[in-house]
This record gives C-alpha cells, structure tokens and sequence, in this order.
C-alpha cells in the first residue's frame, strides 16, 4: 500500500483497477502451473501485487461515483462479493481437494482464477473514470460530463 498508494492520483482509478484485476489473473494462472515451491511464491507473490492494486481502487470508486445517501449501501455490494467469492472457492474445492496431499489443488487454483479475469474485462468496459481523478487532471469538460450522465442515471 506505501508503494500502490500514490498510484491512484497518477495514472486513475480505472486503469488500476483492471490492469490490477490483470495482474491478479496471471499470478493465479500461473500457480495453477507452478513447478516448484519458488516458482508459486513468485506467482502468488504477482497475485499479491494485482490484489493490492485493485484494493486500493475498491474503495474509493464507489466512494468517488456514489451519493451520499447510498454511499455506504455501495460498500457493502463490493465487500460481499469478497465473501461469494471465498464461499465460491469452498464450493470448488469440493470437487477437487478429497485432501490437500491427493486432492487436484491445480484444478482449483486454475479454475477459481477465472471471477478475476471476469473482473478484468467487465472493468475494461463498463467502468469510467472518477469524475474525480478527471477534475484533478484539469479534463473538466469531461469530468463534467461524466456528472451529467451520472446524474441521469440515478435520477430515473
């Protein structure tokens, strides 16, 4: 987070978070094909990394793009997809892990890496800037605009 943390105000919000959600892809992927015990401390190491880019963005995007009103309401749906996604991983490893010595642990690392990819493209899509991060960059007209959609959106 001491490096990470200045990143946000840098390069914005957005590209943290997706590129982060990238990074996380491929330090999971990767463990899944680990052939020793360094080469998964460097994978999940790379995990790490995409992890902390990505936590540093979850909370202020909803801070930055809700109303007051709802702000708090925001956190919870982006936190308790955490929890799904950890309920998620207890699911799977049911069908892969009878026990951690014999059970198919790469099936299961390689499967559940997939949400984080799904995080990756939907982040690439439909996630827009800070109007925020917009107004400190000096592209007001464009932060401008964004607000005006926004405003739209949740005044129907």
């Amino acid at each position: 987070m001491l490096i990470l943390g200045p990143l946000p105000d840098k390069i914005g919000r957005k590209p943290l978070f997706v590129y982060g959600s990238l990074v996380m892809f491929v330090g999971a992927i990767l463990s899944a094909f680990s052939w020793d015990f360094w080469s998964f401390l460097g994978f999940r190491i790379i995990l790490a990394i995409g992890m902390g880019m990505t936590f540093i963005t979850t909370g202020t995007i909803p801070t930055e793009f809700s109303v007051t009103k709802y702000r708090g309401l925001s956190f919870v749906f982006i936190f308790i997809f955490y929890t799904i996604g950890e309920l998620i991983v207890i699911f799977v490893s049911f069908f892969y892990l009878e026990s951690l010595p014999s059970g198919n642990w790469r099936a299961l690392l390689f499967w559940t890496s997939f949400p984080v990819l799904l995080s990756y493209i939907f982040g690439h899509i439909l996630l827009k800037e800070s109007p925020r991060f917009l107004l400190l960059k000096g592209k007001n007209e464009e932060s401008f605009k964004l607000i005006d959609e926004l405003l739209k959106d949740n005044l129907k």
